[in-house]
């Protein structure tokens, strides 16, 4: 005899389409939902949280209680491009990151004759960031230090190191 189970797909963080799926024990899932995460692949669905037994639409339904289908994401590589007037980008800092993998740390020192900005325009996938990064210019305001939290790194990163004008009073550009 048949017996129709309810499969719920965990949705934490990413949209799934359709949320929940009637399947039949000992018949094949078939066609499961779609899984979309900014930053991120989709690898799959799996029956457990660790990501270890995956489920594919030929898969045999082999639990006859009501389960929950669990999505695999692999981080996509972002790419961080830095736009600057009279300063140089330190070789430390990276060109490239993983989704939420690190913060990214840059290092900016100014051109002869030049000094460091006051701030910088940080933007993720085109959108101006207000917070996320702390922006630290040293003392002598020829360097400078970037940190971009993790968290906000979902896709392809800009930062713009603007001029700054070494005859202009502070908070003057």
């Amino acid at each position: 005899f048949d017996v129709n189970v309810t499969t719920s797909y965990a949705r934490e963080n990413y949209n799934v389409t359709p949320t929940t799926k009637t399947v039949t024990f000992n018949s094949l899932y078939g066609t499961l939902a779609t899984a979309t995460r900014t930053g991120y692949t989709f690898a799959g669905w799996y029956s457990d949280q660790t990501c270890k037994n995956e489920i594919t639409g030929n898969s045999q339904v082999v639990n006859h209680e009501a389960h929950t289908l669990y999505a695999k994401w692999t981080a996509n590589t972002q790419t961080i491009t830095y736009t600057t007037t009279n300063v140089t980008v330190g070789a430390s800092s990276p060109t490239s990151i993983k989704s939420h993998e690190g913060d990214i740390n840059a290092t900016f020192t100014s051109n002869t004759g030049y000094s460091m900005p006051e701030d910088v325009q940080v933007k993720v996938g085109g959108t101006l960031l207000t917070d996320g990064y702390t922006y630290t210019r040293g003392a002598d305001y020829n360097s400078a230090t970037l940190v971009i939290e993790k968290e906000y790194i979902n896709s392809a990163v800009e930062v713009v190191v603007p001029e700054f004008d070494p005859t202009a009073t502070s908070g003057e550009y």
